[in-house]
């Protein structure tokens, strides 16, 4: 295969094409393209996505479960990095502050914030993914009467950013 141009040839050659050591020659492109599908077929597995029902409290009384550990949000949320800086916050709060009863609070506290968060994913995950035109002129219309009204503001988005 000769490609249009000396550069792309050089390129070509030099970062996809391997030398074939018993043959003394790079491999052909096609050679390179059945050597990477294999590669994907033999190599790369597929694991499933897990998501939590419940949050999950430790039997050990020193050991608190943070992030995606205490519950597991879908990826498509996108919570797992921000819940482990939330609960390591809260959980250095608590050791901070002397409280006694650590591992119950922090459950409770916990527990509360990610059911929250995990029905204000829902609804928005529902209410942004929206594939219907008619129903996304009507959400549109209602989101530019909402964001001007400061109880809505307060009420809906204040229990998840403060």
């Amino acid at each position: 295969m000769q490609l249009p141009t000396e550069y792309q040839q050089f390129i070509h050659l030099s970062r996809y094409a391997r030398w074939r050591h018993d043959d003394e020659r790079r491999e052909q492109w096609e050679e390179t393209v059945a050597r990477y599908f294999n590669f994907f077929q033999e190599e790369l597995k597929s694991w499933p996505i897990y998501i939590s029902t419940k949050p999950i409290k430790s039997i050990y009384k020193n050991i608190l479960y943070i992030g995606d550990a205490f519950y597991t949000f879908l990826p498509t949320i996108a919570q797992g990095a921000s819940q482990a800086i939330e609960g390591a916050n809260e959980v250095f709060n608590l050791i901070e502050n002397n409280h006694q009863n650590i591992q119950n609070i922090y459950f409770k506290n916990r527990e509360e914030r990610i059911n929250t968060i995990n029905k204000r994913s829902k609804f928005n995950y529902f209410s942004f993914h929206i594939s219907n035109q008619l129903l996304k002129i009507l959400r549109n219309k209602l989101l530019k009467i909402l964001v001007k009204n400061k109880n809505f503001i307060s009420s809906y988005l204040g229990k998840i950013y403060k």
